[in-house]
C-alpha cells in the first residue's frame, strides 16, 4: 500500500509544494523534505539575489571562463537552447533592462516608486555566453549578464523530482510558483496526477484541469509581480524586441516533458503567441481578445514521455 505525504515552503520567491508517494508514510515524509532541501540547494545556486551564488559569480566575471556546478552549466545550456527554440522569445540576457524597470531586489522587497524608467538595453547576447562542458565552465564576453529567471524553477522541479524518485519516491509532484513536474504513481494509485489551472478574476478561479502522467505543466502570468514606476504600470516578463513589459496574454500555460521546456514556452508565448511553439499543447488567455481565447471551461489532456 502506497501513502503520500507533503510538505509547503517558500523557494525561488515562490510559493513550494511538494507531494511524494512512498511505501511507507515516513519513507515518504523523509522524501519531501529531501526534496525542500534540494530545492533550496539549487537556489542557493542560481539566486542573481545571492551574491554567492553561481548566477552572480558570473554575472561579475568579465571575459574569463568560470567553473560553476554541473546543475549551473545545465541551467546555462538550456537557457541558451530555450532562446535558440523560441527565436528569441526567451531572453537570458535581459538582466541591466529588467532592473531598470524596477525589479533590481527580491520581489518581496520592489516597491512602487515615482521615478520614471530610463531605456536599458543589455549588453552582448547570447552569442556572447561561450560554454565548456569539459571543464563545466561558462565564459561571459563583452559584459554580458546571466538571468535565467522562471526557466530555473522548472529546471529544478526536473531536478528535484528525478531525486526523489531515484532516491526510492513512488510517485512524486514538484511545484514551483506555478511549474510543475510529475513523475510516477499519484497518491490515488493513477498514473495520471490531475493538476488544476487556476485564476481568482476568473469565475470560480478554475480555468482548467488537466490530467497529467510524467509530464510538466507551466503557467505564465502579467496578474502578479506587478508595480509601479511614475504611475506606471510594470511586471517582471520583458519583450526582448521592445525591452518594456509584455503586452500580449495575461496567462499562459504549456504542456511539455519537461519542467525547463514547458516554462520556456510559457514565457516565450507570453511574448507573443504567434506563432504557436509547434508540439507545445498550451492554454492562452488574452483578455484583449476574449472571442479567440474565451470558453475557457475545463478540459482533460494526458501526455506521456
Amino acid at each position: 500500500m502506497a501513502h503520500s505525504a507533503e510538505v509547503h515552503f517558500k523557494a525561488m520567491g515562490a510559493d513550494g509544494h511538494v507531494v511524494v508517494v512512498g511505501p511507507s508514510l515516513d519513507m515518504a515524509q523523509q522524501l519531501a523534505e529531501l526534496a525542500q532541501v534540494q530545492t533550496a540547494r539549487l537556489e542557493r545556486r542560481w539566486s542573481r539575489f545571492d551574491p554567492s551564488s553561481d548566477v552572480s559569480a558570473l554575472n561579475r566575471s568579465r571575459n574569463v571562463p568560470v567553473p560553476v556546478a554541473p546543475e549551473t552549466f545545465d541551467l546555462v545550456a538550456k537557457s541558451l537552447a530555450a532562446n535558440a527554440l523560441t527565436n528569441g522569445r526567451f531572453d537570458p540576457t535581459l538582466l541591466p533592462t529588467l532592473e531598470a524597470w524596477g525589479y533590481d531586489q527580491t520581489f518581496d522587497e520592489v516597491a512602487d516608486s515615482p521615478v520614471g524608467v530610463a531605456k536599458v538595453s543589455p549588453v552582448g547576447t547570447v552569442l556572447d555566453i561561450d560554454l565548456d562542458e569539459a571543464t563545466s565552465t561558462v565564459r561571459m564576453n563583452r559584459g554580458v549578464t546571466f538571468d535565467p529567471g522562471a526557466i530555473g524553477k522548472g529546471l529544478a522541479a526536473d531536478i528535484v523530482s528525478q531525486h526523489v524518485m531515484s532516491a526510492g519516491a513512488e510517485g512524486v509532484l514538484v511545484s514551483l510558483g506555478g511549474d510543475i513536474r510529475v513523475r510516477g504513481t499519484s497518491p490515488s494509485g493513477e498514473p495520471a496526477w490531475i493538476i488544476t489551472i487556476a485564476e481568482p478574476s476568473y469565475s470560480d478561479g478554475v480555468i482548467a484541469t488537466v490530467a497529467l502522467t510524467d509530464a510538466a505543466i507551466a503557467t505564465s502570468t502579467t496578474l502578479r509581480r506587478r508595480w509601479l514606476r511614475n504611475n506606471v504600470e510594470c511586471h517582471h516578463l520583458l519583450d526582448p524586441a521592445t525591452l518594456a513589459p509584455t503586452d500580449g496574454p495575461v496567462l499562459v500555460s504549456t504542456i511539455a516533458s519537461t519542467g525547463w521546456w514547458a516554462e520556456a514556452t510559457a514565457t516565450a508565448l507570453s511574448v507573443n503567441p504567434e506563432p504557436c511553439i509547434a508540439n507545445v499543447p498550451s492554454l492562452i488567455v488574452d483578455t484583449n481578445q476574449p472571442s479567440r481565447f474565451g470558453g475557457f471551461g475545463r478540459f482533460e489532456l494526458e501526455i506521456s514521455k
